[in-house]
């Protein structure tokens, strides 16, 4: 926990995906910790966001899209505009599936770089999910290799390993991952 302490000043837990990055960043989800309404949270996060320059925005929390419309996904997507956001769902606890980051989420980040235009990408507590994104668009953008993706996401507050019940296997999973969007060749 002691490695998320910088993030913990900041309400919306937003950082870059590296201390040099300069257009994918984290957060946590719209409202994940306040007191006040919901609504009222996802406005302050969204107009936040706009200040700090964001143009786009991926969500990775585990609901439907269906339920995305009706929560905080529906309000970004409003605020930014559906082709400048992405609801990708990665399930609570588990490690993002390589196949939903190729095709979906790396695609939808390197446009944003492309556009040489900020992006956020959250999950609710925006640091194991989202950890997990960052690292993968490391080793994808910066061909950094799993070890130093991880170790650099955690050095900016985030741990894509989460609270897994099993540290060893959940590391190997997102490993894989990591290695196999590294490997995938060409752009996306």
């Amino acid at each position: 926990m002691g490695q998320t302490q910088a993030l913990l000043q900041d309400a919306h837990r937003f950082g870059p995906a590296a201390p040099d990055e300069e257009h994918v960043y984290g957060s946590c989800a719209p409202g994940w910790h306040a007191a006040a309404d919901h609504e009222t949270c996802v406005r302050e996060w969204v107009e936040d966001m706009q200040h700090a320059g964001v143009e786009r925005v991926c969500s990775v929390l585990a609901e439907s899209s269906d339920e995305a419309a009706d929560s905080s996904f529906g309000l970004c997507a409003d605020a930014f505009g559906p082709d400048r956001t992405l609801h990708a769902p990665v399930p609570t606890g588990g490690i993002v599936d390589a196949k939903l980051l190729e095709e979906e989420i790396l695609p939808f980040l390197d446009e944003a770089k492309d556009s040489d235009e900020a992006v956020v990408v959250y999950g609710l507590s925006g640091l194991d999910r989202t950890g997990q994104v960052l690292a993968a668009w490391l080793t994808y953008d910066r061909r950094y290799r799993p070890e130093r993706a991880v170790s650099t996401v955690h050095s900016v507050g985030r741990d894509p390993l989460g609270q897994s019940d099993d540290e060893a296997t959940a590391e190997s999973e997102l490993f894989e991952v990591l290695q196999q969007v590294r490997a995938t060749p060409g752009e996306y």
